[in-house]
C-alpha cells in the first residue's frame, strides 16, 4: 500500500479516537468549563483557517487586490449582513447572491 493510505488511515483512526473519547457516553471522561470554553471557539478558527486563503489568494497562489476580487467584497458583503440580520439562511442566500452579482460584473 502507498505511504499515503497508510497516512490516510492513520489520521482516520486518530480523528475517529479522538473523537469516540470525548464523544462516547460509556466513557467517565468531562472536560471543564474551562477546556469546553476553549473548545468553543474552535468551530469559528478551523472556518476562518479556510476561508482566508481564498479571500485573499488567487487560485495561482498570489496575493490579490482585495478591491477588485469577488471573493473578498462578497465576503465582506457577508459580514456585514450577518451583523445586521439574524436569519441565517437569508445571509447565506443573499452573500451567494452578492458573490455571483460581483463575479459577473468584476
Amino acid at each position: 500500500m502507498d505511504n499515503l493510505w497508510w497516512l490516510l488511515l492513520a489520521i482516520a483512526g486518530i480523528t475517529f479516537g479522538c473523537r469516540y473519547f470525548f464523544l462516547s457516553p460509556h466513557l467517565p471522561f468531562k472536560l471543564g468549563p474551562r477546556a469546553q470554553r476553549f473548545l468553543s471557539f474552535s468551530a469559528p478558527c478551523v472556518l476562518t483557517a479556510m476561508t482566508a486563503p481564498i479571500l485573499f489568494q488567487s487560485s495561482s497562489g498570489n496575493w490579490i487586490n482585495p478591491l477588485t476580487s469577488p471573493y473578498f467584497l462578497a465576503g465582506l458583503i457577508a459580514i456585514g449582513l450577518s451583523l445586521k440580520l439574524k436569519n441565517t439562511l437569508l445571509v447565506i442566500v443573499l452573500a451567494m447572491v452578492s458573490f455571483v452579482g460581483l463575479k459577473v460584473m468584476l
